[in-house]
This record gives structure tokens, sequence and C-alpha cells, in this order.
């Protein structure tokens, strides 16, 4: 089978890439583009980070924090104790969200806080374990309205918070190319293909 596209459009992959790494190449940009959004405003080193949602892009996020930027504390909150098990590899604390939300030590505690989930509630909560100065990075695509009560916008004017969102990825763009520095990781033997949970042939499709 062919198909037709616009030379633009397509990307070269290193023979030292593995192809099942190289499909996933797309969301490890997205990725990669987040972390570059909160590198515009604050140097990731030596902070507290928290990773609401260990989806496929939490997972990939957690992976290149811990192993691109040393001496950071990881901590990663789910509903799946699968998800959370995967992630064990990668950060320093594993939580559930019922269990995490129960602590109260949670709240101020973390320098950077990434949403990945898409929960509303949890566009909410990103801001009240945010510590003071911090940054908030929105990533996950919300799942309905958001309705941010008075005392929260309080709360970011008081911790004097920075929100920042995240959408996509920079491609062949002049200045800063996420899909080029994302390849990069990969020739570095970086992978992301643990985290498939599943392989099947076009086959089984039909």
């Amino acid at each position: 089978e062919y198909i037709s596209v616009y030379e633009w459009n397509l990307f070269k992959i290193s023979r030292t890439v593995d192809l099942i790494d190289a499909a996933l190449l797309e969301p490890l940009s997205v990725c990669f583009h987040a972390i570059n959004q909160i590198k515009k405003l604050i140097n990731i080193k030596n902070k507290q980070i928290l990773i609401l949602g260990a989806g496929f892009l939490g997972l990939i996020i957690c992976k290149i924090l811990k192993s691109t930027y040393k001496n950071n504390n990881l901590t990663i909150v789910d509903k799946n104790i699968i998800k959370l098990n995967l992630a064990k590899k990668y950060s320093d604390i594993n939580k559930t969200y019922n269990s995490f939300l129960k602590s109260s030590i949670n709240l101020n505690n973390f320098d950077i806080v990434i949403e990945a989930t898409g929960n509303a509630s949890s566009f909410v909560n990103s801001i009240n374990f945010c510590n003071s100065n911090g940054i908030v990075l929105w990533m996950g695509n919300i799942n309905k309205d958001l309705k941010i009560p008075k005392n929260t916008v309080s709360t970011i004017l008081r911790k004097e918070l920075i929100i920042i969102g995240t959408w996509n990825s920079n491609f062949k763009t002049f200045d800063k190319d996420d899909w080029k520095l994302s390849l990069k990781l990969l020739e570095k033997s970086f992978t992301t293909s643990e985290f498939i949970s599943h392989k099947i042939r076009l086959s089984e499709v039909y």
C-alpha cells in the first residue's frame, strides 16, 4: 500500500532508532514542548515536581524529567495502579489520587505542578498543590467546563502563581523544533515503547 503526502510533512528517522519508538515521536514531542514551556520561566533543577496523571503523556514527562534533569523530587499521582507501577522506575513518590488528596501535607508543597489528566477538578487542585511563586502547567484536554471558586482565585493571587498552557508541539520552525530535539533524545537510547500496553497487527483491526 502507498500513501501520497507532501514532502514537508515527512521526517527522516535515524537507522539507530527503533521504529516502535519512532512511531511515538509525536507524543514525545508534545511532552518535550510542555517541558520547554516551563524551562522558559524557571531552571528545572532541585525542584519539587508534581505530575497529575500517569497516562501516556504523564509517564513520558516523568521519564524525561528523571533522566534529563537531575536532583529533582518527582511525585506522580493517578487513579490507576497499573499506570503508577509503570511510573515507579522514574518517580520518587507514587500515590493514588484519593490518598494524595487526603493528605494535607501535599498542599502548597510543589514548585512545579503539571496537570495531565484533563479532569476539570484536577485543574483546580493543581493550584492548591503549588507552592508560592510556583509554576502550574495545564496540559490535559479538559473534559468539561471549569468553574474556579473565588477562594481559588485568591489563592492564585496570594501565591503569585504562574499558570501556563501548552498545546501540541513546534514542527519545523526556525527556532525550536520539538520533533528534532525529541529525535535527538531517541538517538541517545531514550525510549517510550516500554509504556505500550498492546501491539496489534493491521489484520486484527478488520
